[in-house]
């Protein structure tokens, strides 16, 4: 309960609106400079998914494309009216399976559609193993088996009877920090200063990278917790942005908190 307490002691800490934005460039360095005020920014939310079956399992146990327990589906219709509120204009979404269910409620309670988007998925890619060297890719899910299991979604010609890890060897450090770097400066060329509300269902070690490049620090300095289904929203344009959530979990009563 203590460990909990603090925790969102924390989230309420970065949980404030219309506060400055740090002002920077995208480089390998990351985001810096000044501070200033900007209050016509585009709105990014980044979700994490609902509590999976890897979560609840040893870590020798786990597979490479977990579906989500119980818990976690009730997590994520939980989440779908908190985040029909925020009125998103656009809502995309990871290739595994466990944030694939996680939008499905988020979808049905918005109308949106569910655009997935491969380069939201965790690091490391789609492999299975006991860790390390051991590791081996895994194909993922395949468009037959997206059109079956989650109709409506939309699927990028990226993924094909190979699925979208095609069985590629575990992602490196540097292939993870550039996948990070493209998909913050496409998002910025697509929607800054759009005035529009994005969505992001992904996971929380990716989540972590990204924070990290826009800090411009190694994402081991982050705090490493996020709670399933928690909101991490961060507010850009081309040159500036600012975290004024992070890892909220309102949405949630108590007992259905998890990691």
């Amino acid at each position: 309960m203590i460990e909990y307490l603090v925790d969102m002691l924390k989230m309420i800490s970065t949980n404030l609106s219309g506060v400055c934005c740090l002002k920077g460039r995208m480089g390998r360095a990351g985001w810096y400079d000044n501070f200033y005020w900007r209050t016509d920014l585009v709105e990014l939310y980044l979700i994490r998914h609902g509590q999976s079956e890897n979560n609840a399992r040893p870590e020798h146990l786990r597979v490479e494309d977990a579906e989500l327990t119980d818990l976690g589906h009730q997590q994520a219709e939980q989440l779908a009216p908190w985040m029909a509120t925020v009125g998103l204009d656009r809502l995309f979404c990871s290739p595994f399976r466990r944030t694939l269910q996680t939008a499905w409620p988020l979808m049905q309670q918005s109308g949106l559609e569910v655009e997935v988007k491969v380069p939201l998925h965790e690091v490391g890619g789609c492999v299975a193993g006991p860790g390390g060297d051991d590791l081996v890719g895994r194909p993922g899910i395949t468009p037959a088996e997206l059109l079956a299991d989650f109709p409506g979604y939309r699927i990028p010609d990226s993924i094909d009877q190979d699925g979208w890890w095609k069985s590629q060897p575990n992602e490196t450090g540097d292939q993870i920090h550039q996948r990070v770097e493209e998909l913050l400066q496409s998002t910025i060329a697509e929607f800054a200063e759009s005035d529009q509300k994005i969505g992001f269902v992904m996971h929380a070690d990716i989540t972590h990278y990204l924070l990290s490049v826009v800090a411009g620090v190694t994402s081991d300095r982050l705090e490493r917790v996020l709670y399933n289904t928690a909101v991490t929203r961060l507010t850009i344009c081309r040159d500036s942005l600012v975290m004024d959530i992070y890892n909220s979990i309102s949405h949630l009563p108590m007992s259905m908190v998890s990691r």
